[in-house]
């Protein structure tokens, strides 16, 4: 008997935005398990301005319904963050259920869990959007759990982030720079990029020569205000968010890479470090300690800014300690490249739609 293969609209940012959801969706889209369900891509926002945002997503809305009308596809798949993401992404949910397409949702961030808790007067809605869907994707075991204490027995997935390994293979004739320190991320105060400006401040108080680039978007002025404040810019250099191939430059040279969040999925970043053998130092939060050990990286406490300052200046004084820490790395980020997980999204939707459709 032949197996049938769905037809699959897939809604999220777009490819050409910047952050984690658009990475992961790009990624997905570019696999032979997309190509094989006929899949499509549907861009909900563009760029950084509100205006044009809202115009795109206006128009993508009209776009849906207009494919739902003219075409025919078996799964809506969506890719949604929580707070307002998830607000305009449930009009998808709800249109999808109108057309009677099967819809499953992927959650991204863990904080997540923090929005549905708490959202008090508007719990009842999220979880209803939530039970709407016919199946739910997350990024760790812990926010699987969360989620079906809420929603019993409906159908919960884990599927970490992909990475595409081989393009972070590190050429051993590059040497790294010992001393120096990378922050790549959004700069907002609880991926604790505040923080760490205040711990190196500390730091170089012991170890004058170190260096800390950071690299993102968001918070860029004040973040230069605050180090220019505290006469730091001799030390510490921001910058915007780089190009991929600068980014991945950026890794493969750095001497450590720090990323002291209050709250994680399972961080794009931190996989790329641990692809390229770079040296890692993280919080033990959300969905870190799934793919981190004490024996691949070094953990400081969120919001601890001399337990921060401590630890960078123990990896710095360490380097083959962290070399050693980087090799496990390695070895253990290979279940997570793409062709892995990619195989494992194919048996997800499969299984939604399986279920469902043998139940008609």
């Amino acid at each position: 008997m032949a197996v049938l293969t769905p037809s699959l609209l897939m809604i999220g940012p777009g490819l050409i935005v910047r952050g984690g959801v658009r990475q992961i969706s790009s990624r997905l889209c570019s696999t032979n398990e997309f190509k094989l369900l006929k899949g499509r891509y549907l861009p909900t926002s563009v760029g950084e301005n509100s205006i044009i945002k809202l115009v795109t997503y206006l128009f993508s809305i009209a776009r849906f319904i207009c494919i739902c009308l003219l075409m025919s596809y078996d799964i809506v798949y969506i890719h949604s963050s929580a707070s307002s993401s998830f607000f305009r992404k449930s009009i998808f949910v709800l249109l999808s259920k109108a057309f009677m397409l099967k819809v499953i949702l992927h959650i991204h961030p863990t904080h997540f869990k923090n929005f549905l808790e708490n959202s008090t007067r508007r719990s009842r809605f999220i979880l209803s959007i939530l039970r709407k869907c016919d199946g739910i994707v997350v990024l760790t075991k812990e926010m699987k759990h969360f989620l079906s204490f809420y929603l019993g027995g409906q159908k919960v997935f884990v599927l970490p982030n992909p990475i595409i390994v081989r393009q972070y293979d590190h050429p051993e004739d590059i040497p790294r720079q010992r001393l120096l320190v990378t922050y790549l991320g959004a700069i907002l105060p609880e991926k604790g990029v505040f923080d760490l400006v205040k711990a190196f401040q500390r730091v170089i108080k012991r170890q004058p020569t170190a260096k800390l680039s950071i690299f993102g978007n968001k918070q860029l002025d004040l973040l230069r205000t605050i180090i220019q404040e505290a006469s730091l810019q001799n030390h510490i250099e921001v910058n915007a968010w780089l190009s991929k191939r600068d980014l991945i430059k950026q890794i493969k040279t750095t001497g450590l890479l720090v990323l002291p969040s209050y709250s994680e999925g399972i961080p794009s970043i931190l996989l790329e470090a641990m692809a390229s053998k770079t040296p890692i130092l993280t919080t033990k939060v959300g969905g870190i300690p799934e793919i981190l050990t004490e024996a691949s990286a070094t953990f400081s406490d969120p919001g601890d800014i001399e337990d921060l300052a401590g630890k960078i200046l123990f990896c710095l004084d360490h380097p083959n300690l962290l070399a050693q820490k980087a090799a496990i790395a390695y070895d253990s980020v290979l279940q997570y490249d793409l062709k892995t997980i990619a195989a494992k999204w194919l048996c997800i939707i499969l299984e939604v739609y399986d279920n469902e459709h043998s139940s008609r």
